[in-house]
């Protein structure tokens, strides 16, 4: 039987908080990595993220920067 929380532990979540930092702001691994650069807009302005994971990797791009670019752990 699968339970409604299997997923923590085995999923990621790519953050939108612009007052939050590091872990947990926006671009980031939320709780994994931080985004390498600042490149959100202002609150009432849209993001725009391309997320990309393939195999072991995630890429996330944000306003057409990259701000990830992680090779995730197994287990």
């Amino acid at each position: 039987m699968i339970s409604n929380n299997d997923y923590i532990g085995q999923s990621y979540e790519i953050q939108i908080d612009n007052a939050a930092r590091g872990i947990h702001q926006t671009g980031a691994v939320y709780d994994a990595l931080a985004p390498s650069s600042l490149a959100f807009h202002e609150s009432g302005e849209w993001n725009h993220y391309k997320i990309t994971f393939k195999g072991m990797r995630i890429k996330v791009e944000l306003n057409g920067v990259k701000v990830v670019d992680w090779m995730r752990n197994r287990g």
